[in-house]
C-alpha cells in the first residue's frame, strides 16, 4: 500500500503548532514553579543565546501555590488545653459539645466509619464552622437591580467576572446606540448575562470566593419576583420600542403632509 503524502496545508498546520507549544511550555516553566535568578535558564536556538530582560520572568524561590495559606492552618482549630492547631474538633474527646465546631455547629457521623465531621448551623461554613456565609438574598437583590454593573459579582468576590459583566454591559449599550433600527443584538448582550446571573444566584446558593452563600432566599419568592422582574423588563422594552416607532411614523407623516402641501402651492 502506498503511503499518503501530506498536503501543504497539513504541513503548515503542523509547523504552526510547534511555536505555540514552545511558548506555552516556556510560560509554564517560568510561572508554575519556583525558580531563582541563578537557576533561570533561557532556551537557545542554533547556538545563539536569546537575551531577554530579567523582569519578564519574575523569578521566585517558591511556587505560587506554596505562598498561599496552608490548608491545615486555614481549616484547623486551636485546642484549648495544648494550644496547638489541630484538625477536626469532632474527634477530640476532651472537648465539650458546646466547644466543637467553633460553637456554631454539631458533629455528624460519617456513615459507619466512626469518624464525625462538623455540620454547621445555617449561615456558617468551613471545616470548623469558623466563617460566616454571605447572604444569597443580598446577592440576588444586588443582581436584580445592579446586575449590569456587576454588583453581585463584587459582593461574592468574583472580581474578574465583575469586569467581564461591566464590559458586556457597555458593549450592549454601544450596540443599542449604534444600531437603532435593530435593538436585538444590544438587548441580547446587555440582558443575556444579567438574566443568567439572576437565575443562577436565585435558584440555589451561589458559590462565593470561599464558601457558598447561606440559603436565606425562599424559592417561592425567587420564582415570583423573577417572573415579575422579567415581565417588567419586557414591558419597558416594548413601551420604548412602541414609542420610538410612533415617533418615526409621525415624522414620516408630517414630512409627507408638508411635501404634499408644498406641491399643491407650487
Amino acid at each position: 500500500q502506498a503511503r499518503a503524502v501530506p498536503s501543504n496545508l497539513e504541513t503548515m498546520q503542523r509547523l504552526a503548532t510547534v511555536p505555540a507549544v514552545a511558548v506555552t511550555l516556556a510560560i509554564a516553566a517560568c510561572t508554575l514553579q519556583g525558580c531563582e535568578e541563578s537557576m533561570l535558564d533561557v532556551p537557545k536556538m542554533d547556538d545563539f543565546a536569546i537575551s531577554l530582560p530579567q523582569k519578564w520572568f519574575n523569578p521566585h524561590k517558591l511556587p505560587y501555590w506554596r505562598l498561599e495559606t496552608d490548608y491545615w492552618m486555614k481549616e484547623s482549630y486551636l485546642d484549648p488545653k495544648s494550644r496547638d492547631a489541630r484538625f477536626n474538633s469532632c474527634n477530640n474527646p476532651h472537648l465539650k459539645i458546646a466547644d466543637v465546631c467553633s460553637g456554631r455547629g454539631s458533629c455528624l457521623p460519617f456513615g459507619d466509619t466512626g469518624v464525625s465531621f462538623c455540620r454547621c448551623n445555617p449561615g456558617f461554613g468551613g471545616a470548623e464552622c469558623e466563617s460566616k456565609r454571605l447572604s444569597q438574598l443580598t446577592a440576588w437583590f444586588l443582581c436584580l437591580f445592579l446586575g449590569p454593573f456587576g454588583a453581585d459579582q463584587y459582593y461574592l468576590g468574583w472580581y474578574p467576572e465583575m469586569l467581564i459583566t461591566q464590559i458586556l454591559s457597555i458593549l450592549g449599550v454601544v450596540l443599542l446606540v449604534a444600531i437603532p433600527n435593530s435593538r436585538l443584538p444590544g438587548l441580547v448582550v446587555l440582558l443575556g448575562p444579567w438574566m443568567r446571573h439572576v437565575v443562577i444566584i436565585g435558584s440555589a446558593p451561589a458559590q462565593g470566593i470561599t464558601d457558598r452563600t447561606a440559603a436565606d432566599l425562599p424559592r417561592c419568592a425567587f420564582v415570583a419576583f423573577s417572573l415579575l422582574w422579567m415581565a417588567f423588563i419586557a414591558l419597558a422594552v416594548c413601551v420604548h420600542d412602541l414609542k420610538h416607532k410612533t415617533q418615526v411614523k409621525r415624522i414620516n407623516q408630517d414630512q409627507l403632509r408638508n411635501y404634499s402641501a408644498a406641491k399643491i402651492i407650487a
